[in-house]
């Protein structure tokens, strides 16, 4: 991990700290661009964004990091971002989910349980019989929320 990406994840943990919100994803892209995702227990919105960015801002132009030169973005990963961390999993227990497995196959089912070893997923077949499922993260390739149009 970069010196810039180790201080701007310190930075984002030491505010976010008993909020309830995490972080999920930093990316340093070309160009000096900071993009941070960050999640929460209950639901993420634009105040908390906002006022990271602002704590973000400040501190890096207080620390001259990047030559002042720099864009900052802090949002949700949103919908269509596969859930990376466990707190996540948790978070979406009873939601459905579609999850890839490395071996090509995909799965889509309720996610019931969330360890740190594995997901349970309640699958319900053509023959509308309900089953359990169990996925250890080793064979997750990805796992999404399934979008429901209604």
């Amino acid at each position: 991990m970069s010196n810039e990406k180790k201080l701007i994840t310190d930075l984002i943990e030491s505010e976010l700290n008993d909020s309830g919100a995490y972080l999920v994803e930093l990316k340093i892209l070309p160009g000096n661009k900071v993009q941070v995702f960050i999640d929460h227990e209950s639901n993420i919105n634009i105040v908390m964004c906002a006022k990271l960015n602002r704590f973000l801002r400040n501190s890096f132009d207080e620390a001259n990091l990047f030559n002042g030169n720099y864009a900052i973005e802090v949002s949700s990963p949103g919908l269509d971002q596969p859930l990376k961390l466990l707190k996540q999993y948790t978070k979406n227990i009873g939601k459905k989910v579609s999850v890839n497995l490395l071996d090509g196959s995909q799965k889509e089912g309720v996610l019931i349980e969330a360890d740190e070893h594995k997901i349970v997923l309640k699958e319900e077949s053509k023959k509308e019989e309900v089953q359990e499922a169990s996925f250890p993260f080793s064979d997750i390739k990805s796992t999404k929320i399934a979008i429901a149009f209604k």
